[in-house]
């Protein structure tokens, strides 16, 4: 094994020159201005570096494949819930999915890649039409018949029996 050390300018400190000595070191010379600059080494497409012609990929997802049938149902059936929510459900087990845990980035995943996941500004526009309903309704109604609201809701007895209550307000 040899040891060789460098000094700037090209001179070894065995006195020899760099460019006298065969296993000296070549790096290729680029204007400033080059296509590709040295921090985008190794990685095509960044720096304006050639592209290559094919992406690689798809990579193969067991974990997305094993629960894409139940994502595909939770997300069909409750389709204003996030991820989380959705993930949560997956956890529990409702209707006819399987109970089991799947983190949240999978559950994100699946439906998104099915095109069943909420847009990105889903929450902006839901909050967006809030306002809008909400100066509907600066001034309130003088007069009956002009805003109504109603309330539904659903009790168990201890004996079996259901009470279903409707509520109805005139403002």
């Amino acid at each position: 094994m040899e040891l060789r050390v460098w000094k700037k300018g090209g001179v070894s400190l065995y006195g020899r020159s760099a460019s006298s000595t065969p296993s000296a070191p070549r790096r290729a010379q680029r204007s400033p201005g080059s296509a590709r600059s040295r921090g985008s080494r190794g990685r095509p497409g960044i720096g304006g570096g050639p592209r290559p012609a094919q992406r690689k990929g798809p990579w193969p997802a067991p974990a997305q494949d094993a629960v894409e049938a139940d994502a595909k149902t939770l997300a069909a059936d409750w389709e204003g819930w996030g991820r989380r929510k959705l993930a949560a459900l997956k956890g529990f087990g409702i209707g006819s999915v399987e109970a089991g845990p799947v983190p949240d980035p999978t559950m994100h995943r699946v439906p998104a890649r099915n095109g069943l996941a909420l847009r990105a500004n889903y929450t902006a526009e839901i909050r967006k039409a809030a306002g809008a309903r909400k100066q509907a309704f600066v001034d309130p109604p003088t007069r009956r018949n002009r805003l109504w609201q109603a309330d539904f809701s659903e009790f168990e007895t201890n004996g079996a029996g259901t009470w279903n209550l409707g509520g109805v307000v005139d403002c």
